[in-house]
């Protein structure tokens, strides 16, 4: 499994009282561990970069890396940048970027695989991630996205790759169900059979 985090400027907005940078890192640090101590599992982020966010994919985790108290201490301390005084920036989401990154650190023996991704958004950086959909097919890849806060009206353009790749798209407007969505990609970072019905 790949995980991808988000930590693009728009999580620094804040849903019902918290930041959406702190929502979204929960969910990751309840996600994480246990594909990260199997030594089964890459990490990647984007947007924390205070110049270009659309270029900059880092790779936190590199697949196999026995390393995980660095990693999770990596996550609890990624924020997003801001640029500084007169520094102009470009600011965005590089979904289809960050896929891309993500599907290259999984080893290519694998017979299939999870992507999972925690995003506030949808690719703000003139790419359309509905184009990923045949390649991800082509390496038997599933995506599950946990979009959070993220405007109704946008959720379709986030739906195509999960619908395409046999994930799930959990949109979370609110705390309360962050639980249920981050046991749902919990368990199927961990290759289980999942039953979507509860979490519909």
């Amino acid at each position: 499994v790949a995980l991808i985090l988000d930590a693009s400027r728009s999580m620094l907005d804040e849903v019902e009282g918290r930041r959406r940078m702190d929502v979204a890192r929960d969910a990751m640090l309840q996600i994480a561990p246990g594909p990260l101590t199997q030594r089964r599992a890459s990490l990647v982020s984007f947007g924390n970069d205070r110049v270009n966010e659309c270029d900059n994919i880092p790779i936190i985790h590199p697949f196999g890396s026995d390393d995980v108290r660095s990693t999770l201490d990596a996550i609890q301390a990624l924020e997003p940048a801001e640029p500084g005084e007169g520094e102009e920036s470009l600011f965005g989401s590089p979904l289809y970027r960050a896929l891309e990154v993500a599907m290259d650190t999984l080893p290519t023996e694998a017979e299939e695989a999870s992507i999972v991704m925690v995003t506030d958004g949808i690719d703000a950086c003139d790419r359309n991630i509905c184009e990923l959909v045949p390649t991800l097919q082509d390496c038997s890849i599933t995506v599950d996205i946990l979009a959070s806060d993220v405007d109704p009206v946008l959720l379709g353009q986030l739906a195509c790759v999960p619908a395409g790749t046999g994930g799930a798209l959990l949109p979370s407007d609110n705390l309360t169900s962050i639980s249920s969505y981050v046991s749902l990609l919990s368990r199927a970072a961990q290759g289980e059979s999942v039953d979507l019905q509860p979490y519909i």
